[in-house]
């Protein structure tokens, strides 16, 4: 046979598929078959057909494991975006809310730091403790939410010092501006250690957080009760 009119690799994958009794109907062309272990060694078709079905096995098996840890975590991160908001539904003011959500981020997700930051001058209405010059904050963050609502991974010292503090040690944190319609700000979290809140890390559940929080701020600032009493 001239090599222009050599069947290709395809065309015999594909008549087998339509043509499955092949080897029933011509026993003798599986004499022809050569087959080769990972090992070196000649198999026959059968030991090859059960090679292939176990490895399709094991990795079937490793997809379910995937699903049920995927859904195991999913379970998880409910019922703890659950108790979050539950406790962020019974704070009645700011500061409340605030040492709610940083307390339990703390205690319940061990983070070495969390911090709600307001970039704010009216001290009264936010604490002094969590506010900061809203121009020394723009001319932090302006670059670092250019074109993004979370930053994550390794923090320059700079920002680890005026986010959490020079004592804390954060060396990488997830930051994100608060989504509120009254005031300007950032959420963060921080840890004294690398890889634990990496750029590659997921964080859509750190994002509907911060989003829950931002409402739960903007309902208390305008609520009339707190406006009165802040004036």
């Amino acid at each position: 046979m001239s090599n222009s009119s050599k069947i290709s690799s395809e065309e015999v994958v594909e008549y087998l598929k339509e043509n499955p009794d092949f080897f029933n109907l011509n026993p003798e062309s599986l004499n022809q078959i050569n087959l080769k272990h990972e090992s070196g060694d000649a198999i026959s078709l059968i030991e090859k057909q059960i090679i292939e079905l176990r490895k399709s096995s094991d990795q079937a098996n490793k997809h379910l494991i995937q699903i049920l840890e995927n859904a195991k975590r999913n379970e998880k991160l409910f019922m703890l975006s659950r108790e979050i908001i539950l406790g962020l539904l019974a704070s009645s003011t700011i500061d409340d809310t605030v040492n709610e959500l940083e307390s339990y981020f703390i205690n319940s997700f061990n983070t070495d730091a969390c911090k709600v930051i307001f970039f704010s001058e009216d001290e009264k209405r936010f604490g002094k403790e969590r506010v900061t010059s809203p121009d020394l904050a723009t001319d932090l963050f302006r670059d670092q939410f250019k074109d993004k609502d979370i930053i994550q991974g390794g923090i320059s010292p700079e920002i680890s010092n005026f986010v959490f503090g020079a004592k804390a040690q954060i060396q990488e944190a997830a930051i994100c501006k608060l989504e509120c319609s009254t005031v300007t700000g950032i959420f963060a979290i921080g840890s004294k250690s690398l890889g634990r809140y990496s750029s590659e890390k997921d964080n859509l559940f750190l994002l509907f957080i911060v989003s829950a929080l931002s409402k739960f701020i903007d309902r208390i600032i305008l609520s009339k009760s707190y406006a009165k009493g802040n004036k």
